[in-house]
């Protein structure tokens, strides 16, 4: 009887094949539609969900004023990312982040090292899953943190790289680096992620890229990240402290 019914349903779709097409067609459209909806919806609500301190952490801005128009910058002087966290009562961690333009040299070999300049609280500040090493030394100026990526592409290992030592190289300078850490590859919707991998070094580096570099410049801009513990300092629009108009929130 069940096979008659099967047959039943299938004459009967089969006189109604453009009815049935659209219908199917149509569905699946609205199904895909979901779905793709859906995960943009996770990807944007789950950004930057792997640092355990994502709602205290903020980013500094500058703001320009021209013609009575503000308008808001995503840089901070690098000066002060010096005194932040020794002038402001509210803010007890800050690390800045500065692009550096080197490559990795391993014996004959040339590698984009997708390297940053950061602060010793950088890896206090953010979450990151290591595989080797601790986040301690990155108060060593000689050390390097490089992500699992670059381990298995230089040294085909991540836990064999810590301890190994190559080259960086900006412009005709060569400097001798030893790897201190490696840490797992960040969630593609992370403020950190970098197709190839990243790496990052003590800020004190970035004196012996850029020549010309000063603490006290204040024209030189950097990306500034600040900690806020007592969020009840912070109001409801994402500004920083109250009456600063110039942080605006990481998570």
């Amino acid at each position: 009887m069940i096979k008659s019914y099967l047959l039943i349903t299938f004459r009967s779709l089969m006189k109604n094949k453009l009815f049935i097409l659209i219908n199917v067609f149509g569905m699946g459209i609205a199904i895909a539609c979901c779905i793709v909806g859906y995960l943009a919806f996770e990807y944007d609500t789950e950004f930057d969900a792997m640092h355990k301190n994502k709602e205290q952490i903020y980013r500094v801005s500058s703001v320009r004023e021209f013609e009575n128009k503000f308008t808001r910058f995503g840089n901070a002087p690098l000066a002060l990312g010096e005194i932040v966290d020794k002038t402001l009562k509210d803010v007890d961690g800050s690390s800045r982040y500065v692009h550096s333009w080197s490559n990795f040299k391993l014996e004959d070999d040339l590698f984009a090292a997708n390297l940053t300049y950061v602060d010793p609280e950088f890896f206090e500040l953010f979450t990151f899953d290591f595989i080797s090493g601790k986040p301690s030394s990155l108060k060593d100026k000689m050390s390097v943190f490089i992500s699992e990526n670059i381990a298995k592409r230089l040294f085909h290992s991540a836990q064999e790289a810590q301890g190994k030592t190559m080259k960086q190289v900006y412009g005709t300078e060569l400097k001798e680096v030893k790897v201190a850490g490696v840490f797992s590859e960040p969630p593609m919707n992370s403020s950190f992620y970098k197709k190839g991998g990243s790496a990052f070094m003590n800020m004190e580096n970035a004196k012996d890229e850029y020549q010309s570099l000063r603490e006290d410049d204040w024209k030189r801009e950097c990306t500034l990240f600040v900690r806020v513990n007592d969020l009840t300092r912070v109001n409801v629009e994402g500004n920083a402290v109250e009456g600063d108009d110039t942080a605006e929130a990481f998570a």
